[in-house]
C-alpha cells in the first residue's frame, strides 16, 4: 500500500480577523473553528449567522467565507505561497492523499495567549483544477455548491478539493506540540517556531499522524 501523503494548511480566523481567532478549552479540548470573513461580493448571501455556532457572537451580520467548510466537505484553494505549490502537483488518482487543516486558537478565550491546533482533515476524493473552468463551468460543479468560493459573484479559485465521508471536523482539536515531530515543511524542514510558522504548509508521510487524525474525537 502506498504511503499517505498528507498535507498541512493553514485555516481560520485571526487575530484581527472582524470575529477575532477561535478558541481551544484546555480542559477537555474542545474548541471553536472560525472561518475567515469574506472579502468578495457574494451572489448568494452567507454571514455569521448562518454558521448557527453559538460561540460566536460578535460581527454576526459579517460576510463569511466559510471555507473549508465541513457539511459537505469541500475547500476552495487560491495560491499563496508558503510551500502550497505542492497541491498544484499531487495525484490523488495514484496516492492515499489527506488534508490536515490547522488554525490558531485562542487558549480558553484569552487573546494574549494563542497556539496553533489541528481541527479536523479531509481524505480526499478528487482535485478539480478549477483554472482551467470558466466561472460558469465552476458555479455548476454539483459536488461544490456548498463551498464559498460558488457563493461568490466572481468564484476566483485555483483549486477546488472534494473530501470523502470520512472526513470530519474534530469535536477534540491537537495541539501541534503533540505532532510537529511527524510532519515537516514541503521542503522537507523540521518545523521551527519563529518567524511565520503557523502560515505554512506542512508535508508528512508518516501513518501514525494518519492514525492519529482518524482516531481524534
Amino acid at each position: 500500500m502506498a504511503k499517505p501523503i498528507i498535507i498541512g494548511l493553514n485555516v481560520g480566523a485571526m487575530g484581527t480577523s472582524p470575529t477575532g481567532r477561535g478558541f481551544f478549552n484546555s480542559k477537555d479540548r474542545t474548541f471553536c473553528y472560525i472561518p475567515i470573513e469574506e472579502t468578495e461580493d457574494q451572489r448568494i448571501k452567507f454571514t455569521f449567522k448562518d454558521l448557527n455556532n453559538t460561540c460566536i457572537n460578535e460581527s454576526l451580520d459579517y460576510p463569511c467565507h466559510y471555507d473549508p467548510e465541513f457539511k459537505t466537505c469541500t475547500y476552495g484553494h487560491i495560491r499563496r505561497g508558503f510551500g502550497d505549490s505542492i497541491l498544484y502537483k499531487t495525484n490523488v488518482k495514484n496516492n492515499r492523499v489527506y488534508i490536515l487543516f490547522y488554525s490558531t486558537l485562542d487558549i480558553d478565550n484569552k487573546k494574549e495567549d494563542w497556539d496553533v491546533f489541528a481541527i479536523g482533515y479531509f481524505e480526499v476524493d478528487k482535485i478539480v483544477d478549477a483554472r482551467k473552468l470558466t466561472d460558469e463551468q465552476i458555479f455548476s460543479l454539483k459536488d461544490f455548491q456548498n463551498n464559498a468560493h460558488l457563493r461568490r459573484k466572481n468564484p476566483i479559485v485555483e483549486l477546488l478539493i472534494k473530501g470523502t465521508e470520512k472526513s470530519r471536523l474534530f469535536k477534540e482539536a491537537i495541539p501541534f506540540l503533540e505532532f510537529q515531530h511527524l510532519i515537516t515543511t514541503t521542503t522537507n524542514k523540521e518545523i521551527s517556531r519563529v518567524g511565520p510558522w503557523y502560515r505554512w504548509v506542512y508535508y508528512s508521510e508518516n501513518q501514525k499522524l494518519l492514525e492519529l487524525l482518524r482516531n481524534n474525537p
